[in-house]
């Protein structure tokens, strides 16, 4: 996935909008990564269907230079029978 546009071309914000929680705890986490496996922006935790902004990993800036990236996802350990999925909508 291509964050913010073709490289030297813009800034922008990168959100996602979460309608299905995993009911291992109610709780999902996201952060998202580059290329290189390194984190580039603070963690987002949601306990409640919204949406949030990601922002710059050790500030509070939401606007993202053009970056090639994947997102990291942690939940609460679960059992063998527990819902793990989540979903929504990822804007960039």
């Amino acid at each position: 996935m291509r964050g913010a546009g073709p490289p030297g071309d813009h800034t922008g914000t990168i959100s996602a909008n979460i309608n299905n929680l995993p009911n291992s705890n109610g709780i999902l986490s996201l952060g998202l990564r580059n290329n290189s496996g390194g984190q580039f922006s603070n963690t987002q935790t949601w306990t409640s269907y919204t949406s949030k902004d990601f922002t710059v990993n050790g500030g509070s800036s939401n606007q993202f230079g053009p970056i090639n990236f994947a997102i990291n996802g942690r939940m609460g350990a679960c059992g063998i029978f527990c819902d793990d999925d989540f979903g929504g909508w990822l804007y960039y």
